[in-house]
């Protein structure tokens, strides 16, 4: 005969239903899977490639903000208002293609060692504006201070006119260099003269002599001079000669006035009357220069 247990039964029955949901639960739950080390060498490496980037462009970096700053700055250039220049003429000089602000140095280039500044040194020399050009007029190339002559005394001829910037610029123009084109003032010029004048007695005639002695500067090289006495006793001006002044645009003559021989027992007479006269030497370029020339009295020798 079977012995039932009904009070212990349903007790286990609950019992193994849980344990078998939890077993459940455990089991469909997520597992962390371990980290494997993961080898590399035999994947490939990919090549980067490289992108082309636009070329700025001199639009692009004026409207943009902090765009590449591209300077496309002109070869520096001048003009001359005349490829044909005297001494005495004035001229202009036009530049462009300067640095904004550079000073500018305008110079005559003579030869490979003297550089003669253009409108003399004390000239105002000129500064490129903004937009790096510049305009200065001269009175002459050679300006007013003759001291400079002597350096301008080698510029005849096809030179260059130099423009120096300060920072670095330079241009440069072919020019032609002739001495004078138009006379310049009488008086204080660019001329000088000093004359003299010596009163010897002729042994041989008996007759007076006066020997007239010119010396000039600041003419032009190879100018031809001509020298003459103005307004002698008739009025009439005397040429005494001619010359070529030399490199450095000087000369130096001597002639002589002879006195006719005099009368048997009479003194001689002066060539011309004691006095002061003015001296011209005239340049065929035009230079001008004047002095003044004292003719003494000759006293002969008394026997005592």
């Amino acid at each position: 005969m079977r012995v039932r247990h009904p009070a212990i039964t349903l007790p286990l029955i609950l019992t193994f239903s849980l344990l078998a949901a939890l077993a459940l639960l455990v089991c469909s739950a997520p597992q962390d899977e371990p980290d494997l080390p993961v080898s590399t060498a035999s994947l490939p490496t990919p090549h980067p490639q490289a992108v082309p980037s636009p070329e700025p462009t001199a639009a692009s970096s004026d409207i943009l903000p902090g765009g590449p700053r591209i300077n496309h700055l002109p070869a520096a250039m001048i003009l001359v208002s005349s490829d044909t220049i005297s001494l005495d003429q004035p001229l202009t000089i036009a530049g462009t293609g300067f640095r904004p602000g550079e000073p500018v140095r305008l110079v005559l280039v003579i030869d490979d060692v003297i550089r003669y500044v253009v409108g003399g040194h004390t000239a105002e020399q000129p500064v490129a504006n903004a937009a790096g050009a510049f305009s200065v007029s001269f009175d002459s190339i050679r300006g007013y201070n003759v001291r400079d002559y002597g350096a301008l005394a080698r510029s005849l001829g096809d030179k260059t006119i130099l423009a120096q910037g300060e920072d670095g610029s330079t241009a440069s123009a072919p020019v032609k260099i002739v001495a004078w084109r138009h006379p310049p003032r009488p008086g204080p010029g660019p001329g000088s003269l000093v004359a003299t004048a010596d009163t010897v007695l002729n042994d041989e005639t008996g007759g007076l002599g006066i020997t007239i002695t010119a010396a000039g500067a600041w003419f032009a090289p190879g100018e031809a001079v001509t020298v003459t006495i103005l307004s002698l006793g008739d009025g009439a001006d005397k040429v005494l000669t001619g010359i070529t002044a030399n490199e450095s645009g000087a000369f130096k003559v001597s002639r002589t006035l002879a006195g006719a021989a005099p009368a048997e027992g009479e003194d001689p007479e002066m060539p011309i009357e004691p006095r002061v006269y003015t001296v011209l030497a005239e340049g065929g370029y035009g230079t001008i220069a004047t002095a003044a020339l004292m003719v003494e009295q000759y006293e002969l020798p008394r026997p005592e």
